[in-house]
């Protein structure tokens, strides 16, 4: 477990470590992050709980950040995005996770390229339930409701979007813009 750390994420993988499995722990009440991961790769961090944390719960970034896994486990009630993929971390999985009752979007994919996102549930969040900016990244089969703003938006251009469920949110069930993109079924 790791908690209550000020000015500091519960944890931080940073210059180019990989193959690393963090399973079954619990990052919450930090000042910083949850769980931070940047110029890192082939990590897989499944089945963890990431909560009460005053920024992202999960906060993935940098152009050396590919390759990683987040699946399973749950994130919820952090100040900022529940998880946020950021500045180029491309050809990352999440799969699989809860994602509820975070200050800003759900899952948040910005300017990024190459991810899938898939079976995970994104529930009652501030913003979106799930968003995507950036090209070719995949969402499938992933719930996204009750949140404020909406259930996907998806912006960028040649993003698949496939066998997805939104309902009961705020605004609208799927935003797209940008062009090229693949909504189905």
């Amino acid at each position: 477990h790791s908690y209550g750390n000020t000015n500091a994420n519960g944890i931080f993988l940073s210059n180019f470590p990989s193959g690393n499995v963090v399973r079954g722990n619990y990052f919450y009440s930090n000042t910083g992050y949850g769980m931070s991961v940047a110029n890192s790769y082939d990590n897989t961090f499944s089945s963890n709980s990431v909560f009460c944390n005053s920024s992202d719960g999960v906060w993935m970034g940098l152009s050396s950040s590919y390759g990683n896994r987040v699946s399973s486990g749950s994130v919820y009630l952090n100040g900022g995005h529940g998880i946020h993929l950021l500045s180029s971390a491309s050809k990352n999985i999440i799969e699989g996770v809860r994602v509820s009752s975070n200050s800003v979007r759900g899952i948040f994919v910005d300017q990024t390229e190459g991810n899938l996102l898939s079976g995970n549930r994104a529930s009652a969040n501030t913003g979106w339930g799930i968003s995507v900016i950036g090209t070719s990244n995949t969402v499938v089969s992933n719930d996204s409701f009750g949140n404020a703003s909406g259930g996907f938006t998806i912006e960028g251009g040649s993003n698949v979007v496939a066998s997805n469920r939104s309902y009961a949110n705020g605004l609208y069930g799927y935003y797209l813009a940008g062009k090229g993109h693949a909504l189905i079924g």
